[in-house]
Formats: C-alpha cells, structure tokens, sequence
C-alpha cells in the first residue's frame, strides 16, 4: 500500500447489510486504499468482541472498535445499511462525531439507500441531495428534493 494511499473507515454493525460491507472493503483494499473495518456495538455486550455478524450471515473480524477507529482521519467513511445495523449505527455518539467533522472538513461519505436515513437523522443531510430506498423515504426528515424514477437494471426505483 503507497503511503499517500487513501484511508477508509467502514463502520458495521451486527446486522449492517453483507454486500454493503463487504464489496466496498474488497473493492478499495484491491486498490490499494487504507481501509479500516470498524465494529459499532450495540450494548456492553456486544463489545466484548470485534466480531461481526452482518444481516445474511456472514461472520466478519474487524480491525478495531469505533471509539479506537476515532483516533485517526479518514478521506472517506462509509456507512452501510441494513436493519439493524444502520439503526445501530445512527446511535452512535462517535461514529456520529466523526461523520460531522467529515463534513466540516470535506463531506466525503458513502452511505448506502438505508443509512441515508440515519444520516438525515442526525442532521448531516441537511442541504444535501440523497437518495434512499423507497421504503425508508418516510424516515427522511426534509424531502425537499424532487421525486425522479430512475431505471436500475431494468427495475424502476424512486429517488428523493
């Protein structure tokens, strides 16, 4: 990995969903990005172990805990989906945090139709045009942008 290599937090949670998780690490470690893998727990318990069980099951060992993973800058963070996970996720005190001095600094943020949710619910959406899926769109404090189809692999879905 180059020194000047982007760095990457992805924040998971017991249940964030598999595909959300784990094609964007794969993805940006092939590139040759620095990624962390970082578990948000839900409870005490849960953070007795950096192990993860994501939303269909797959069991992934991750880098640290959030509170550990907030030490460090980040060029981007990734938020996924997934119920629980992204409920989890959107309780979070630091991830929170890190996510608002994000966008102080340079909003870079990928999140994915669900987690956009939480991010509206914490007020980082604010100004800023999102979508999400359309059984979360109710969610979404201020649904001011406009309503648009768009076509997703012959599938037609709404955009907010």
């Amino acid at each position: 990995m180059a020194a000047n290599a982007p760095s990457v937090l992805i924040a998971t949670a017991e249940g964030s969903e598999d595909m959300e998780v784990i094609v964007p690490l794969s993805t940006l470690k092939m590139a040759g990005a620095h990624v962390v893998l970082a578990k948000v727990p839900e409870d005490e318990f849960d953070a007795k172990s950096t192990e993860c069980m994501l939303g269909r099951g797959t069991r992934v060992i991750c880098d640290c805990f959030i509170d550990s993973a907030a030490s460090s800058r980040y060029d981007v963070i990734i938020a996924p989906g997934g119920r629980p996970g992204m409920d989890v996720l959107g309780k979070s005190k630091t991830l929170i945090e890190l996510l608002k001095e994000q966008r102080k600094e340079r909003w870079v943020c990928s999140s994915s139709a669900g987690s956009a949710v939480v991010l509206g619910a914490n007020g980082l959406v604010d100004n800023v045009s999102v979508t999400t899926h359309p059984g979360f769109d109710y969610l979404l404090k201020k649904k001011d942008g406009v309503k648009k189809h768009v076509v997703v692999e012959e599938r037609t879905g709404k955009v907010y």
